[in-house]
């Protein structure tokens, strides 16, 4: 056998822990305490499988993984999934209400939390649930039964599944997505046929685990590279920069204000080391990645990822003179931009994002729909809107629940967003449609002002400043300074 054929019953753990084996005292995991090498992270894994089986932990069960970055976050992760379980991330960020919500979405069977993230009272977790309820691992965390009985959908564990990970839902309610071991081994080998992680790579994390880790953090312990923990991105730029100095980082992987935050540094730094430079989460505006590169001389890769679908669109081929775009397809995977009347989009039109290719999800949870019933004729349809230029390289436009629909014509915010947050005096905006009698919806936006601005814009002025850049139908008709935005638990804007 080969493909994914041969993959189908692999556990990713037993590739982790084969290509650690050479590795020895290569570190592998650089956080605060110190340096974690790949020997030590894989007797970790080891004792967690061992410890977390012997407690009962098994064939597709549902564990809750609760906890902020660290080392022992990616040990005790390997060691559930090892012992057969499937790991449902959850945020630390996350709401107690909303944990109950997700536990009673996914049927928890279990939950293994870190010290200082202890869970919400779980539905179910003081019922059918047999002595001992809970068991402290050598590595601090704690194992603590939800419901040792809770039902599966049939054919939920013969998927082999490795992790259940809601989405962001900025724009409607979370959905659980299914992934299976070769699933996400054939999103990491699409997604490394581009990047080309390596061994010789130490890469700057600052994204949270339980909400980027299938393509990412596995990806690179398979191939050998370093991880530098540098925790979440910070309101400023020294402390990243510095990061980058002192372990030499190569590659940079962080959401939209991760950059702007290092474009605002009051001097530039050298990125001598820094060979690739990802953005992802949210659609990189055109001015962030042209400040970017002016200043450090390091051009930064616009991506498109999705948990259903893992990383479509890296655009490391053209990133300094198409900086908004997503690039090409990844190799392997295919899109195409669909009108309303379901044909094919010419280049320079906007439509939804079809895709597919290898690693597309294996079902979602709740309700239960398997991939056969979500895909059409092999394509997932991704719920965002682009295009293509005439060399087919994608520019997203936004979500579809996202349009504002104004006088008949379609407007995305995401486009509003990109020219206020190029106004010097913003840091970030967020806009959406507001009910109008004669138009039916028109923009509105809420602005966050940079700190220490001698002369901060009025509402009259910042609406000026639009109207000279937009058309009438995309100008805001309204601007509120807020001193914060909202967002979900990966950081993404809140629309809704």
């Amino acid at each position: 056998m080969t493909g994914r054929a041969a993959n189908m019953g692999m556990n990713l753990t037993e590739r982790i822990l084969e290509a650690a084996a050479p590795r020895g005292d290569k570190p592998a995991v650089i956080e605060a305490s110190g340096a974690v090498s790949y020997g030590a992270l894989a007797q970790r894994i080891e004792t967690a499988r061992r410890e977390l089986s012997g407690a009962g932990v098994g064939n597709a069960l549902r564990v809750g993984l609760l906890a902020d970055d660290s080392a022992n976050f990616i040990a005790v992760c390997f060691g559930l999934m090892a012992a057969g379980a499937a790991v449902v991330p959850i945020p630390p960020n996350l709401p107690p209400e909303e944990q109950q919500t997700l536990a009673r979405r996914v049927g928890l069977h279990a939950v293994a939390f870190a010290p200082g993230c202890p869970p919400a009272d779980l539905p179910g977790a003081a019922v059918r649930v047999r002595p001992p309820r809970q068991r402290l691992l050598s590595s601090g965390f704690v194992l603590r039964w939800v419901d040792r009985d809770a039902p599966s959908p049939a054919g939920f564990a013969e998927l082999n599944p490795a992790f259940v990970r809601f989405t962001s839902g900025t724009t409607g309610d979370s959905k659980g997505v299914v992934l299976s071991h070769a699933t996400i081994l054939d999103r990491v080998q699409a997604a490394n046929a581009v990047l080309n992680i390596g061994p010789g790579d130490t890469i700057l994390w600052v994204l949270p685990m339980a909400h980027h880790f299938a393509v990412t953090i596995v990806s690179y312990l398979l191939h050998g590279a370093t991880i530098v923990l540098a925790g979440p991105p910070a309101e400023d730029a020294a402390a990243p920069l510095e990061a980058i100095r002192r372990h030499g980082a190569t590659v940079l992987y962080g959401p939209p204000p991760f950059y702007r935050r290092l474009c605002d540094a009051p001097r530039a730094a050298r990125l001598d080391t820094v060979r690739l430079a990802l953005s992802t989460t949210a659609s990189l505006p055109a001015q962030t990645a042209r400040a970017f590169v002016s200043k450090y001389g390091v051009p930064v890769s616009n991506c498109y990822g999705l948990i259903e679908a893992g990383l479509p669109f890296i655009n490391v081929a053209r990133p300094r003179d198409k900086g908004a775009s997503v690039g090409r397809a990844t190799p392997g995977y295919e899109a195409r931009i669909v009108g309303a009347d379901g044909r094919p989009c010419p280049p320079g039109r906007t439509g939804d994002i079809h895709l597919r290719g290898p690693g597309l999800l294996d079902a979602y949870y709740t309700p239960w729909r398997t991939r056969a019933e979500i895909l059409t004729d092999g394509w997932f349809h991704t719920g965002d809107v682009g295009r293509f230029d005439d060399e087919g390289f994608l520019t997203l436009a936004g979500r579809r629940g996202e349009i504002i629909a104004c006088g008949g014509v379609t407007v995305f915010p995401t486009e509003i967003e990109h020219v206020l947050d190029a106004h010097p005096a913003v840091a970030e905006s967020l806009v959406a449609g507001a009910a109008d009698a004669g138009r039916g919806q028109v923009p509105v936006a809420r602005v966050v002002l940079k700190g220490g601005i001698a002369a901060p814009p009025s509402e009259s002025d910042l609406i000026a400043y639009c109207r000279a850049r937009l058309s009438p139908e995309e100008t805001p008709h309204r601007i509120e300074f807020v001193a914060s935005l909202p967002r979900t638990p990966t950081g993404k804007l809140r629309r809704v």
